[in-house]
């Protein structure tokens, strides 16, 4: 073995029994008289299956119909931070992007001096959105090293700058955040006091807004109930 290869080997080992020894330091603190017991982890989850659904919501305008939206791809990167009480509830705040691909279809009447005409837009677009979730979540200890949790979340979204493959349909979304509500399980494996790995599932429900720049017949805007189960990975640290 090379002696590089032997150096990071040393530093990698001193660092994991650096951080074990502080790990252990810090989850036992003296308080008032009180021993409290807090813990901090951070990891990344990273979307290993989604289902998406999009369902037409109530439009302001009378002339679009048969409105609908089908969503082809969707995956999510999230950097999770989570914060522990002595009694296993822990509160979660996470931040990261999530990438989407989709089609639109609706029909739009346009109305003209002498005659009624019905058009029909179809077209796909990508786009991508920032994250920000914020939950509570109850653990419980199976094993030694398996913990089980369950709790809820409020996750909100950014929406990015669309890019459409239509000619003449520019989307925008003026930048508007949205929220919607979710549920949360999941499972967590501690590795050498520091590390975790998991999985977790995730269900939620979310109003989404789109407004459509059409050059040729103005512009419409859209709304629609975007509801997501996700499974993720997850791996990280726990101090």
């Amino acid at each position: 073995m090379k002696k590089k290869q032997i150096l990071i080997l040393v530093i990698i080992k001193a660092v994991v029994f650096c951080l074990s020894v502080n790990a252990q330091n810090l989850r036992s603190v003296s308080c008032s008289g009180h021993n409290i017991e807090m813990q901090f982890s951070f990891t990344v989850n990273k979307s290993l299956f989604a289902s998406n659904q999009m369902t037409a919501g109530v439009q302001d305008d009378q002339s679009l119909s048969q409105l609908s939206g089908k969503i082809n791809g969707c995956s999510s990167t999230l950097f999770l931070a989570r914060f522990y009480s002595k009694s296993l509830f822990a509160l979660r705040v996470g931040a990261g992007s999530e990438n989407l691909s989709y089609e639109i279809s609706y029909h739009k009447e346009i109305n003209s001096a002498n005659s009624k005409e019905v058009k029909t837009q179809n077209y796909s677009a990508i786009r991508r959105d920032l994250l920000l979730n914020i939950g509570v979540e109850k653990h419980f200890h199976l094993t030694q090293n398996w913990t089980a949790s369950a709790g809820v979340e409020v996750p909100m979204s950014l929406l990015g700058q669309a890019k459409s493959d239509h000619e003449f349909i520019t989307e925008y979304t003026n930048r508007k955040g949205f929220m919607g509500l979710g549920i949360i399980g999941g499972m967590q494996f501690r590795i050498a006091q520091v590390f975790t790995v998991g999985a977790e599932f995730e269900s939620m429900t979310m109003k989404t807004s789109y407004s459509f720049l059409n050059e040729n017949e103005g512009t419409d805007h859209l709304s629609f109930q975007k509801t997501s189960m996700n499974i993720k990975l997850s791996a990280g640290f726990v101090f």
